[in-house]
Parts: structure tokens; C-alpha cells; sequence
């Protein structure tokens, strides 16, 4: 698909003339497939967006847009949850429960350079380093999505109310078919 003025607010905003280009982008959820409404939702139902590096980027403007967070998960080098998204009270559990699985895989031979075990190496350096308070990530384990989808769960800190009536809301917005826009403004 050729879109002959895709540059033109980029190329207008250069121009000594012009301050700032606004940019403004709609999206019609009613022409979304169920499989993107399902991706899109959970990513707002959770803050945690585990899908392709596009789709993850996407979903990161439009929550921000939007006053919310989400951590994205399904990009090649960032499958880590940030300490301050894991209940308070389960943080020792999964850095225990991630320890031991690395330490089981090394023992198996299962060490090899691959991205999963250099985070982890990485992760349990930090840790015999300086001990589980020196964590600030916690690498999500190379599971199958639905098993992904069980550990977030376990261990992901409920939002604040208020979040979670803001993200309600935007749910319902992109089940009911309606009309989502981003503005961006290019200054120059």
C-alpha cells in the first residue's frame, strides 16, 4: 500500500515558517479482527503487551496516549517486568522461583548463548552480586504464551482503581467498535 503523503506533516514541520505540526491519527475498532480486539484489550486489561515488536510499539503509543502504561514483552531483547509491576509480597518468590528454574536449565546443559540465557545469566549475576534487592527487572521466562500468561498473572500487581476504571473504559471503547485517536505534535 503507497501512502504519497505519509512525510508531508515531517517535511512541513522542518520549515523555518512552521512551530509544531500537530498530527492527528484515527483508528475504527469496528474493523479490527476479534484476534487484534483480544491482543489490544488484554495489553490494557493487564499493562503488559506480549505480542510481535509492531504490535508492541503500537500499543505503547495508544495507551500513552491515553495517561496509561504498558510493558512490552514480545520484543526480541525485553521480556522483563519491572520490580514495581510484581505484588510487593511476591517479589522473594519469583526471584527464588527464577533462580532455581536457570539453575535447573544450566545443570541440564541447557546453557547456550542464546538471548533467554543471557538475560538470565545476567539476572543471577545481579543477584549473587548484590542480592535480590539489587533487582530491578524480572525476566520473563521463554514459555509458551499461555504459560507466560499464567506467571504474569501470579505475579503481577493489581492496579490502582482508578487505573483500572480508566482502562475499563478504554476496553469498552474498543469492544463497542468505536472511534480511537492519537495526536502527536512534531515541533520544530
Amino acid at each position: 500500500m503507497e501512502i504519497p503523503n505519509l512525510n508531508e506533516p515531517y517535511e512541513m514541520s522542518k520549515n523555518y515558517a512552521t512551530k509544531q505540526v500537530r498530527v492527528e491519527m484515527d483508528f475504527d475498532t469496528n474493523r479490527w479482527s476479534s484476534r487484534m480486539k483480544n491482543i489490544v484489550c488484554k495489553a490494557i486489561d493487564t499493562g503488559v503487551a506480549d505480542c510481535g515488536h509492531d504490535t508492541g510499539y503500537w500499543i505503547k503509543n495508544l495507551l500513552n496516549h491515553h495517561g496509561l502504561g504498558v510493558q512490552h514483552i514480545g520484543t526480541y531483547w525485553s521480556n522483563d517486568l519491572p520490580v514495581e509491576m510484581i505484588k510487593p509480597d511476591k517479589v522473594e518468590e519469583v526471584i527464588s522461583y527464577l533462580s532455581a528454574l536457570y539453575r535447573m536449565n544450566r545443570s541440564a546443559n541447557n546453557d547456550s548463548y542464546s538471548r533467554q540465557s543471557y538475560r538470565f545469566r545476567y539476572f543471577m549475576e545481579r543477584l549473587d552480586e548484590s542480592g535480590w534487592e539489587s533487582i530491578k527487572e524480572i525476566p520473563v521466562p521463554d514459555f509458551t504464551k499461555k504459560d507466560r500468561e499464567v506467571f504474569i498473572k501470579k505475579y503481577l500487581k493489581p492496579q490502582e482503581e482508578q487505573e483500572a476504571l480508566k482502562r475499563a473504559e478504554l476496553i469498552n471503547l474498543v469492544r463497542s467498535g468505536s472511534l480511537l485517536s492519537i495526536s502527536y505534535i512534531i515541533n520544530n
